[in-house]
């Protein structure tokens, strides 16, 4: 997508005033209501600019029964000193006197350091001892009549004497104290005591949750966030707003941060800005120099198992970190109790010092090295050396070692590089699984780290690269007898060749001389190996034959799979991919519910074998996908919507770009369906920032197309013709029928925004005919031709003969729709409407209302008319901004009920029988029913129900 940035925020000026004061209302309107009462302020919520003047002289001796002040305990950075700070602007609003003090380290090591600024200049002289400073200080504060309201931050900094005069003043009534301390460090007792003694409240402030992280973003930047940015941000603050602000700041000054089309995006490239470092860095000073090395090793190894970290570390030096908060045993794995203390230790250590702490960690963690085997809970073996260097056992473990040991320089055997390689790969780190499989190849691996190569270049986009390296091999991987090397290859080869680079007869003809390798009497493969290479050339020749739109010829395609009883797990499972997808476009969804059955089966056998667990660990999200592609196909928005939510908030922590970005595709989809074009765009933008990484099968085309669709929906005509534009130069030479619908459905839309009707329609129309084996979408095409101005009667029949054919509701609905259009028959499109609006279509809904208006308006029904004008208003709500064809321009009015007959509709609205409103209104029982049967009368209803559909309910 060719980004458009926006420039409402000069990025070198951001950062240099206060952020929003964020979810702290609570706090500081406890606050503000004791010292109103206290002080005598006029109003605690009063914070305009002109105050109110105290309306009563505070005591001078107060009863201290009863809390005077408060004391605001937190951790550093989640906020107090912002809280004090908005107190204090309340309180110089209300006219109240107030005066500040700051501990410091440096203040604490003169008597009454912190203090001193407030004795006036004229008052500071002679003073020899602390005795005189005490008594300078004093007779400041009390110089002004009034309690003083006293704001003390960092209060556990205090030097002896300063606090004891705080606690002297409080108990005089000389002041009301705000107090801010350090949770976890050492306190006076004096200041101990004004909360534990009952002299001021206690408040404990906790860090922002992530709702609260993120809601300060929003007000802070000024805009959304993309969901992932949102997230990534909220989880590597972890709730600490003074690193939130600095991680921020610096991501926007260096342009990681940027907001494009309106939405701001982080390209997930931590700055480490010097005040974020800073920042941070306060909670690291002091440290001795062994304490900043263990801190290192474990932000390197994070998380280790205690007993590993144990070898490695002073376990004093453990307890100490422990202590200070810089460390924690989550579920026994020791790792830092922030991401930050990690990322800034180690932006301070050396390149020797680094690779020295990385052959610890593998040297440890080897000797501590789980089982290879599930089950297994012997940590007392011996390490078996040769297991490791051939890459054997557990493959996390694996990986840490040989990423480990590759970066510090030591030798690392080329077995373990390639297993490592292929447990990066699955875990989603390309860059790490390319890394390690050169480095395997460099010490003479063989082919099959040359596959892992091409998996880590395919996963990091970089196709024709992957390509290269896959040709260069076919010869030597088809030469090989490993079975599983070959279904690597397979899966590799296609990903690259036809979902990376869009090439389908290279990828057909490549398919078919993987075929016939294994049909060669030259080759001396197993009968066993030949079966299952058979099963993935169909799995994978179906791919195609779906996206050349050819959905039927599916079935046939992987049906030996199905049919054959030994079958691998891995070939079952491509199969019921493709088939599954198939029968959803077909419309026959009752037999894509038993795919989504198989698949789910095919997961639970996956826990009784442990060898094939890998192969189908998709199994069970690829269930679900294809129920949420049913739940869209057959309209069912609001429970499509429900469903995708949950799979994206699922993934949305995710490093598997590909099934994020498809999760976010989806449910910008199902949002186009409840008309909420507007709401799409974000998780659209979204998956095409995904697709950027990781494109697969045209998917970036397929997100821009959606893309132009919500600004064309909601007026955009400049920036729905550039995403239109960008999707086919996406899009290149490829056909992917599946996608054509959204493509063909942007640019109707375009062409309605253009004015030309006409154009609409036959593109609609045409676009159809290009999708004849995919029923599904051919249908919605169809009636998306009649919604843009197109001839009903046209559509009628191929529209009813797709719902005819089809195992699901919605294509008979549409057809119900346009039979209703053609006829003019007002009853049926309101019944089209309400069968729209229950399955959350609210825009169709809302022009089919308006459709229905139009048409009693014609035959003169004018309270009917009315009626279901305003419904259509209603279901439009939710679609804000958007304009169609079929949506009424004018605001309809309501037809006139007087004020008895709307009181007495209302409460019938609200389930009310006839008796209880008489009762409530103190009417006869008969009156009621008149009143009512003048209301439904007017109103063109026949029953309750649809008086609620109608008024609401209160």
């Amino acid at each position: 997508m060719g980004d458009v940035a926006d420039s409402a925020i000069d990025p070198a000026r951001f950062g240099h005033s206060d952020w929003p004061f964020c979810a702290r209302g609570e706090e500081f309107d406890v606050i503000t209501a004791l010292f109103a009462e206290q002080l005598g302020a006029a109003d605690p919520a009063n914070v305009s600019a002109a105050g109110t003047p105290p309306t009563a002289d505070a005591p001078t001796h107060p009863d201290t029964s009863s809390p005077t002040g408060a004391v605001v305990v937190a951790p550093a950075g989640i906020g107090k000193s912002r809280l004090l700070k908005e107190v204090q602007s309340w309180a110089r609003r209300q006219q109240l006197r107030t005066a500040t003090v700051i501990g410091t380290r440096a203040a604490a090591t003169t008597p009454y350091g912190a203090m001193l600024h407030l004795v006036p200049a004229e008052a500071r002289q002679g003073h020899t001892d602390a005795t005189s400073w005490y008594g300078a200080v004093i007779g400041a504060l009390r110089s002004g009549g009034d309690p003083l309201l006293l704001i003390i931050d960092d209060a556990q900094l205090l030097d002896a004497g300063s606090a004891d005069l705080i606690l002297h003043l409080v108990l005089e009534g000389v002041i009301r104290p705000l107090v801010a301390i350090r949770r976890g460090e050492p306190v006076p007792d004096p200041i101990t005591a004004l909360w534990k003694d009952g002299y001021a409240i206690r408040i404990d402030l906790q860090p922002f949750s992530t709702r609260e992280i993120k809601e300060l973003l929003r007000a802070a930047l000024g805009g959304e966030l993309s969901a992932r940015t949102a997230d990534l941000l909220a989880r590597m603050v972890q709730g600490n707003v003074l690193y939130a602000r600095e991680l921020v700041t610096g991501a926007v000054q260096d342009g990681a941060l940027r907001r494009i089309d309106g939405v701001w995006r982080w390209n997930e490239q931590l700055v480490l800005a010097p005040r974020l470092i800073d920042a941070v860095g306060q909670r690291l000073s002091g440290l001795s120099e062994s304490d900043r090395q263990t801190l290192a090793m474990l932000a390197l190894g994070e998380p280790l198992p205690p007993s590993c970290v144990e070898r490695l570390a002073d376990p004093e030096a453990l307890t100490r970190l422990e202590r200070a908060g810089l460390l924690q045993d989550d579920q026994d794995e020791l790792r830092l109790h922030h991401p930050l203390y990690g990322e800034v230790i180690l932006s301070q250590i050396g390149v020797m010092t680094r690779r020295r702490l990385l052959r610890r960690l593998a040297d440890a963690l080897e000797a501590d090295r789980p089982a290879s085997r599930p089950g297994e809970v012997d940590q007392e073996r011996e390490v078996d050396q040769e297991e490791v260097d051939q890459g054997r056992g557990n493959p996390e473990t694996l990986l840490r070692i040989a990423s480990w040991r590759l970066e510090a320089g030591g030798e690392v055997p080329p077995q373990m590089l390639t297993a490592a390689a292929t447990q990066a790969n699955r875990v989603f780190d390309y860059v790490l699984g390319e890394r390690l499989a050169r480095a395997a190849r460099a010490r003479g691996a063989g082919v099959a780290a040359s596959m892992e190569v091409a998996r880590g270049l395919a996963g990091q986009n970089r196709y024709p690269e992957a390509e290269r390296v896959l040709a260069d091999n076919e010869q030597a991987v088809l030469a090989e007898t490993d079975a599983e090397l070959h279904q690597t290859y397979l899966s590799c080869r296609v990903r690259g060749l036809y979902l990376g680079l869009g090439r389908r007869d290279e990828t057909a003809a490549m398919l078919e001389r993987f075929h016939a390798a294994h049909h060669d009497p030259a080759a001396r493969l197993t009968p066993a190996h030949v079966r299952e290479a058979d099963h993935q050339y169909l799995g994978y020749r179906a791919n195609l034959d779906i996206d050349d739109g050819r959905a039927a010829d599916v079935l046939d395609r992987v049906q030996p799979v199905f049919a054959d009883p030994e079958s691998s797990a891995q070939s079952r499972l491509l199969a019921l991919e493709t088939s599954g997808e198939a029968l959803a476009y077909l419309g026959l969804h009752a037999r894509a519910q038993q795919v989504q059955d198989s698949l789910r089966r095919l997961s639970q056998d996956a826990f009784t074998n442990v060898a094939a667990a890998a192969d189908v660990a998709s199994a069970a999200a690829e269930a679900t996908l294809q129920q949420a592609l049913c739940l869209t196909l057959d309209g069912q928005a609001d429970q499509a919507t429900a469903m995708v939510s949950a799979i994206q908030d699922a993934l949305v922590h995710s490093p598997d770009a590909i099934n994020r970005g498809l999760s976010a595709l989806a449910l910008g989809k199902c949002l186009l369906l409840q008309g909420k074009p507007a709401e799409a765009r974000g998780p659209l933008m979204d998956a095409e920032v995904a697709f950027r990484s990781a494109e697969v099968g045209g998917s970036r085309s397929w997100a821009l197309a959606m893309l132009a669709q919500t600004a064309a929906l909601t007026g955009d005509m400049t920036t729905a013709r550039r995403w239109l534009g960008q999707s086919r130069e996406r899009a290149l030479d490829r056909r992917v029928a599946r996608t054509e619908e959204d493509a063909v459905a942007a640019a109707v839309w375009i062409a309605v925004l253009e004015g030309d009707a006409t154009g609409a329609a036959r593109i609609a129309v045409e676009g159809a005919e290009q999708l004849r084996e995919l029923p599904m979408p051919r249908a919605g095409l169809l009636h998306l031709s009649v919604r843009v101005g197109g001839s009903a009667s046209a559509v009628r029949r191929p529209l009813q003969e797709l719902a005819d054919s089809s195992e699901c509701t919605f294509p008979g609905l549409l057809a119900d729709h346009v039979d209703a259009t053609a006829g003019d028959d007002a009853i049926a499109l309101e019944h089209c409407a309400e069968r729209f609006a229950e399955r959350g279509l609210r825009l169709l809904a809302a022009e089919a209302a308006a459709q229905a208006s139009v048409s009693h308006a014609a035959s003169a029904r004018s309270s009917a008319a009315s009626r279901t004008a305003v419904r259509s208003q209603q279901l439009a709500a939710g679609s804000a901004g958007v304009r169609t064809p079929l949506l009424l321009d004018e605001r309809p009015r309501w037809p006139e009920l007087s004020r008895r007959e709307r009181e007495v509709a209302r409460l019938a609205a609200d389930g009310l029988s006839n008796a209880a409103i008489a009762s409530r209104l103190v009417l006869s029982v008969r009156t009621v029913e008149s009143h009512l049967y003048q209301a439904y009368a007017k109103l063109g209803v026949e029953s309750r129900a649809e008086l609620v559909r109608y008024l609401g309910t209160d």
